[in-house]
């Protein structure tokens, strides 16, 4: 694997008592290297922290291109395709291995870039096994990225703790949210029943609508609808209401219907435990000036 080095002007000669230090910053930011010295380019998770790549498994694919706003890739299988403002760059992908359909989640080795990288959606059997991966560069002019993704399989890992007979909570955790899952499950298909016999209490709708400029993204959690104007001019005329119940605290699928717009709508995050059950809806529209959008998202 490529080693990145960043070396920084010299510091303050009484530094030099001081031994080299590297600082791993958290998911979304880039590695910072505070003195000369070389590093391994930075695990980033979706979870908050880095992961040791020795529990990262086989590399699944690489990415590579240049960014100037924003860009989502998303990846299904062995395709990897790309969304928003900046979709019609030219990238390269170099596949290795499809995303495993298993009780794991991506990854992240970034390798060049200056801006904020990190996945914004686990695949899951909900969301036809897909992984969403957003790379923002917030400062002027393009910047080339370059980026490889691993598979961190919680069985495997479980499994090689087991034989080397270490003793990890951790395995407990991932245990317990395997079976508060399949609760969980079991509480869907509680609720599908209901729903078939009209007793269903999770259904909603989010009713939408407003002029957007060019990006804007639309966060829901429970019956909390907020808007951010990610580039071009402020959202305005902006009316949103939801019917029947607020997005629940549990996995459900969040769908777009009766779109009117010039542009592209898509729902870049699902709800889950580890956003917080926060949905997120992309609006981009490329054409000069305002456009008008009106959509229902259900669950």
């Amino acid at each position: 694997m490529t080693l990145l080095r960043r070396t920084f002007v010299a510091v303050p000669a009484f530094t030099a008592l001081f031994s080299a230090t590297t600082v791993t910053a958290y998911a979304l930011q880039p590695t910072v290297v505070v003195a000369p010295t070389v590093v391994s380019p930075m695990m980033v998770s979706p979870a908050g922290f880095d992961r040791d790549r020795r529990d990262a498994g086989p590399e699944l694919f690489t990415w590579s291109g240049t960014v100037d706003r924003d860009v989502y890739i998303v990846v299904r299988g062995r395709d990897v395709t790309t969304r928003g403002p900046d979709r019609n760059r030219p990238f390269r992908a170099r596949v290795s291995n499809a995303i495993p359909r298993g009780n794991g989640q991506l990854v992240l080795n970034v390798e060049e870039g200056r801006g904020n990288v990190g996945v914004i959606e686990q695949p899951n059997a909900r969301n036809g096994w897909q992984a969403v991966i957003r790379i923002q560069d917030a400062r002027g002019g393009a910047n080339r990225y370059r980026l490889s993704a691993y598979w961190d399989d919680f069985d495997r890992r479980d499994r090689d703790r087991d034989r080397d007979g270490v003793w990890d909570r951790g395995r407990d955790r991932d245990r317990d949210d395997r079976d508060r899952d399949r609760d969980r499950d079991r509480d869907d298909r509680d609720r599908d029943r209901d729903d078939r016999w009209g007793n269903g209490r999770d259904r909603g709708q989010l009713q939408w609508s407003g002029r957007v400029d060019d990006l804007v993204e639309i966060r829901l959690q429970g019956r909390r609808v907020d808007y951010i104007t990610r580039s071009g001019a402020r959202v305005s005329d902006v009316r949103s209401d939801i019917n029947g119940a607020g997005l629940p605290r549990r996995n459900v699928d969040v769908a777009l219907f009766t779109q009117t717009g010039r542009g592209e709508l898509h729902v870049v995050q699902q709800p889950n435990a580890r956003n917080g059950y926060t949905a997120v809806i992309s609006i981009y529209d490329p054409r000069g000036g305002v456009g008008f959008y009106d959509f229902v998202a259900r669950w």
